[in-house]
């Protein structure tokens, strides 16, 4: 668990700056290569957020991302449409029933 640094929803994708979680911006070339981890539960700046950094994570919002990579985009959400312009990175592949596998390899930037 890491301390928010904004709002954070569930199933976003963060990265960890001065000891916070933030949102993974593709329109930030600094998050370059930082992505940390996917937002288990949701919170308010300021109190702890559930984060998992590595494994399958689970959330209803995945429920679209089957079978397929998945990028981030921005506000740290996640799709299987990959970004043109940004940074563009991967964030896993979806395995279906709500499930992705995080696998953070694949990092181009192209800003």
């Amino acid at each position: 668990t890491y301390p928010a640094g904004e709002n954070l929803n569930a199933g976003r994708l963060v990265v960890i700056d001065g000891g916070e979680a933030f949102y993974f911006q593709i329109s930030n070339p600094l998050h370059a290569g930082r992505a940390f981890g996917i937002t288990k539960s949701s919170a308010l700046t300021g109190n702890d957020v559930t984060i998992q950094p590595s494994g399958i994570v689970t959330d209803a919002a995945f429920s679209a991302l089957t079978e397929t990579p998945v990028w981030a985009i921005a506000n740290g959400q996640i799709s299987n449409t990959r970004p043109a312009p940004g940074l563009i990175q991967k964030v896993g592949f979806g395995l279906g029933s709500n499930k992705i596998l995080i696998d953070f390899t694949t990092q181009i930037t192209t800003i």
